[in-house]
């Protein structure tokens, strides 16, 4: 039986913990501790190696965000004359390029985040966090279509989101003041709050967000990927808007205990980047070594149930990843090292 091996996310900061560290990587180099062999593992996931073909995309730097809706990839890069470039799949032809003006003349866009709409495949939000509107972007063949939609967002900063129906956005935001970090349920036609979920995200000493959660939606199911400490929490849409908690999925811990797991130098466990699909859910997995430095990626995936299938080693190292379940393929970029270049895989049977 033919085995790979796989390191977690780890970080030292310490002399014990990179001690520690040391002796992980020994046994790595040996062969034993954490491995993963092909056909399966220790705790029921199918293995495999995922070879890799590349494709030339001029444009992307170490500031790259990206999404997929439907047959199209909208990437958002800073530094730009325009925001926003996009592709289609599965060739990453270039389709065209479009901007969100400001609302005033002369004022400084930017913006928070791309909120997925999670039921149209043409549709995406774009968050100003400057001048605190929701845009709705329609993503035509040649062109797209922007239309400011909600104004008069609350004065906080958002760090990401996803519409759940038209009337339903689920957002995180932080708020520096209290020092304090919320998953809300919204009403974006006047930013009504209509539900809180628990965070489990902390902010430190310099306001940074430790072990924030990644959304992901699919029919009516949602999905929180906490970052840092892996946790999968899995609610379901009910028909009267609201988010009921199904199970939960990984490690058991609530806020208090994300300060103390980060007080104690707990390795970090969770994924770097999230993808889903209609069928999955997929999260990448990175081994570094006592630097910091990118060894080797995975990318483990469950099904909206919770249940876990396949660990897919990666064959080059990736930092962000989108999924095209339809067309069966799942794509990786590592921008910072090399701005052109995405790495395109065959899932085969491992998207289904």
């Amino acid at each position: 039986m033919e085995c790979l091996v796989f390191l977690h996310l780890l970080r030292t900061y310490n002399k014990e913990m990179k001690k520690t560290f040391w002796t992980m990587w020994l046994l790595v180099a040996a062969g034993v501790g954490f491995v993963a062999c092909r056909g399966g593992d220790a705790e029921g996931f199918e293995t495999a190696d995922l070879p890799a073909d590349s494709l030339t995309v001029e444009g992307f730097s170490g500031y790259t965000s990206w999404m997929r809706q439907g047959d199209k990839v909208v990437v958002y890069t800073l530094p730009g004359d325009t925001n926003f470039s996009v592709y289609r799949l599965p060739e990453f032809e270039p389709l065209y390029d479009f901007a969100v003006e400001p609302r005033k003349p002369g004022s400084f866009f930017y913006a928070a985040g791309l909120f997925l709409d999670g039921v149209q495949d043409s549709v995406l939000y774009v968050f100003s966090l400057q001048e605190r509107f929701l845009s709705r972007v329609l993503l035509g063949e040649d062109t797209a279509r922007v239309e400011d939609r909600f104004p008069g967002a609350p004065k906080v900063v958002y760090a990401n989101g996803i519409l759940l129906a038209d009337t339903l956005v689920l957002v995180g935001t932080m708020n520096f003041l209290e020092k304090s970090h919320s998953i809300t349920l919204l009403d974006p036609r006047g930013w009504d709050t209509l539900q809180r979920l628990d965070s489990k995200t902390i902010l430190d000493e310099r306001f940074n967000a430790v072990n924030y959660p990644f959304f992901a939606f699919s029919n009516g199911r949602l999905v929180l990927a906490y970052k840092n400490y892996k946790r999968l929490e899995y609610y379901a849409l009910s028909p009267e808007g609201r988010l009921d908690f199904v199970r939960a999925v990984g490690k058991d811990y609530d806020r208090s205990e994300v300060a103390e797991m980060k007080e104690k130098r707990t390795p970090m466990d969770g994924p770097v980047d999230v993808a889903w699909g209609e069928n999955q859910l997929y999260l990448l997995e990175n081994a570094v070594n006592e630097r910091g430095e990118l060894l080797a990626s995975r990318v483990e995936v469950f099904d909206w149930e919770g249940n876990g299938r396949y660990r897919l080693r990666l064959e080059r190292p990736a930092t962000k990843i989108l999924v095209d379940e339809a067309g069966g393929r799942l794509y990786a970029i590592r921008p910072a090292l090399d701005s052109s270049r995405v790495y395109r895989y065959d899932l085969g049977r491992f998207a289904r």
